[in-house]
Formats: C-alpha cells, sequence, structure tokens
C-alpha cells in the first residue's frame, strides 16, 4: 500500500509498540516499513510544523549556548509568529511534549490533510521514533551507509527540528528532561550516548588510545580469515576492549563504536544529524584516522533492546 498522507497510518496502533513482541511489531510497522521514503521525511515536517517549542525563560533558566542565533519561531495553529525576543533558555522537553498534548485535548491538533491528530496517534508516532533496532522501520538498502539521514546515531524526534528549524541538540535540556519523555522520544542508543552529554564519559582516553582499540577491534581472530582486517563500516562493536581497557569496555557499545569512529561513525559518513561526540552534540569531534573512505557495501548489524515506559503526560 502507497502511503500519501500520514493520517492514512495507522499510528494508534502503535501506541504500545514498545510492549509487543518481535513479530507483531513487524506487523503493526509493515506500512511504515514499506513506505520509509514517504512517512518519514512527512513525520519529520509534521513534528517542525506543529509543536511548538516551550523554553525556560527567567533568571533561573539554564543559559541557551545558542542564544545569538537570535528569535525562535514558535508554531500556532495556523500562522507562524516570529517571536523578536531571543531566545533565555534551554527547551523544556516535558513542557514542550505537555504543550502539544494539551493542543490535541483541545482539538487543535491536525493533519495537513484537515483530520484530527489524536493522543494515540501522537502517541504512536513517539513510539516510532524511539523504535529499537531501527532496522525494523528502515528497509536494509535504506539504511546501509550510503544514506545516514535516518541512521542510528540520529535521534528522530529532535532531528525534524534541527533539520527544519535550525534547532541544534544543545539547545535541549537534557539534564532536566523526565525520564518518561526520553525514553517516549529516544531509542536506547541515541539515549546512551544523550546521557553521556549530560553526566560525562567518566573516564580519560586518548585519540591513540582510541585508534588502537579501533585497529585491535578490525582483527579477525579465528575462522579462515584469522589474522585479516574486518572493513571499519562493517565493524558494529570494538572486539578486545575487554582485555586492552576494561573501564572504556564498560560504556554502552555504541558509544565505544562511536569513540573508535567505526561503522556508521566514520568520518566520511557523518551526517549533520547525526551524534558523534559525547561533550558537544552538535560538533564533530577530531578525526582520529585519515582518509579513510567507503569500501563496500554492509548492512549493520543490531541488539535487541527494547524502551518500556510511562508516557510523560501519563503521570
Amino acid at each position: 500500500m502507497i502511503v500519501k498522507s500520514l493520517a492514512k497510518v495507522n499510528w494508534a496502533g502503535l501506541k504500545n509498540l514498545n510492549t509487543l513482541d518481535p513479530d507483531e511489531q513487524d506487523k503493526q510497522i509493515l506500512i511504515c516499513k514499506a513506505n520509509t521514503a514517504t512517512v518519514l521525511p512527512q513525520l519529520m515536517a509534521f513534528f517542525s510544523s506543529n509543536i511548538k517549542l516551550i523554553r525556560e525563560v527567567g533568571e533561573d533558566a539554564a543559559p541557551n549556548p545558542y542564544q545569538d542565533k537570535g528569535a525562535f519561531l514558535p508554531w500556532e495553529e495556523k500562522d507562524v509568529i516570529v517571536d523578536t525576543t531571543p531566545a533565555r533558555g534551554l527547551i523544556n522537553i516535558d513542557k514542550t511534549l505537555q504543550a502539544f498534548v494539551d493542543k490535541i485535548h483541545a482539538g487543535k491538533g491536525y493533519f495537513d490533510s484537515g483530520e484530527n491528530v489524536t493522543l494515540d496517534i501522537f502517541t504512536g508516532m513517539l513510539r516510532l521514533c524511539a523504535l529499537d533496532p531501527r532496522g525494523k522501520v528502515l528497509p536494509i538498502k535504506t539504511i546501509q551507509l550510503k544514506s545516514t539521514r535516518y541512521a542510528v546515531n540520529v535521534p528522530l524526534f529532535y532531528s525534524a527540528f534541527k533539520e527544519y528549524r535550525d534547532v541544534g541538540y544543545e539547545e535541549w535540556d537534557w539534564a532536566n528532561a523526565s525520564t518518561r519523555a526520553l525514553a517516549i522520544t529516544l531509542d536506547p542508543r541515541t539515549a546512551a550516548i544523550i546521557q553521556l552529554r549530560v553526566h560525562g564519559l567518566g573516564i580519560d582516553i586518548s585519540n591513540d588510545e582510541l585508534l588502537l582499540l579501533r585497529e585491535n577491534a578490525r582483527i579477525i581472530r579465528s575462522g579462515a580469515k584469522e589474522g585479516n582486517l574486518r572493513n571499519p563500516q562493517s565493524v558494529t562493536s570494538v572486539y578486545g576492549a575487554a582485555e586492552l581497557n576494561p573501564e572504556f569496555n564498560k560504556l554502552h557499545t555504541t558509544v565505544k563504536v562511536m569513540l573508535c569512529q567505526l561503522w556508521i561513525f566514520m568520518p566520511c559518513f557523518r551526517h549533520k544529524l547525526g551524534l558523534y561526540s559525547v561533550t558537544n552534540l552538535d560538533e564533530y569531534p577530531a578525526d582520529i584516522v585519515a582518509d579513510e573512505v567507503f569500501i563496500t557495501k554492509a548492512a549493520p548489524t543490531y541488539s535487541k533492546n527494547n524502551t518500556t515506559s510511562d508516557l510523560p503526560w501519563e503521570i
């Protein structure tokens, strides 16, 4: 079935996506997977054009690192009104979600086609953005390393505002967001990166040490190809890290791969909407390798993690 309108997707059926078994998940998201090229871009545009971002203001507001960018756009039901007051704080995730939920309860949430957006529909949209593994919604040909717009290091919900409204990831108040709000808007892997942005890496490690871990992870240790090197874009785990650096090995798998610049985190695959650093979510880290290019097509592999949490507006 070809979907030309977001309103045609059974979003309400995705509300409890995080509690379904894998087979039932596949059935529920089948139409989204079949229409990835249409559904995801439309969903990103829907978020960016319908959700008003609530920034903290006042003397106690957290400083906004992007304050010198000037005005931000508070998106209303029908018209775009430019507030000429400079942004004075970070975006409160819980209040932003709640504001749109209140809008839905007031009967003012609409698709472009005119149909009403219900709370179940909005919840289903967010569940899809937080789905892990992302391969459940993206066809393999889409998630291969030729295109990384929707790769696993892109926080889908938040990427909508960065792509369409130039709202950086550093503008969100991650430190004060509730667990419920983060669980409904982030998949476990992007959440792992962002949590380290808030709390810090916890270890000191140099680029030379990361390079050693990286090259060690590429060595094939058994089988007919023992001693050969894996293509870096196909390495989805830092093999051998437990022996070389036990403290580093305690980090989340995705974080370790990101720090070693393997898989989709290789410099040649960087996308402006991806996460690549735990010190600044909007910046690229220094390259630990030079002049490395895409070698062969390699389909990423994934671990099975599920997010379960109460909804942030159901307290």
